[in-house]
């Protein structure tokens, strides 16, 4: 539906970017939009799981998971052309990679309202698209 992307990116304010890019996810799908909906679910599964592996991991200074859960992260965002949240990813798994908690701590202060803003994007998308 070509109308979908226009009315999502209606809905942001001046100046802000779209938290992800629905031509390029059904790109990404070959424009199958029944597999760009399985693949919404498992992001809506998996991500509060992750969030919190992430949020555990710096807690603990448990730079290996945080590293792996980033990582793991980083490429279910990409899915979906999310350029902040992947870019806000790839930050932390780097400063992860490095043992840099210090570093660590701005990339998930920009991960976690990246992540709530893309799944409210992709939740709005999903429901102005209906179930294909």
């Amino acid at each position: 539906m070509a109308g979908a992307a226009p009315a999502v990116q209606a809905t942001l304010a001046p100046g802000a970017t779209l938290a992800f890019d629905p031509e390029e996810a059904l790109e990404r799908v070959g424009g199958d939009r029944e597999l760009l909906h399985e693949i919404l679910e498992l992001f809506f599964e998996e991500t509060p799981g992750l969030m919190e592996q992430i949020r555990g991991a710096f807690a603990a200074g448990d730079v290996k998971t945080l590293e792996r859960a980033a990582h793991s992260l980083k490429g279910s965002v990409g899915a979906f052309g999310a350029r902040a949240a992947g870019e806000a990813a790839q930050n932390l798994e780097t400063a992860a990679r490095e043992k840099d908690l210090a570093g660590a701590a701005p990339a998930l202060a920009a991960l976690e309202p990246e992540t709530a803003r893309l799944t409210e994007a992709l939740r709005a998308w999903r429901d102005e698209d209906g179930e294909h």
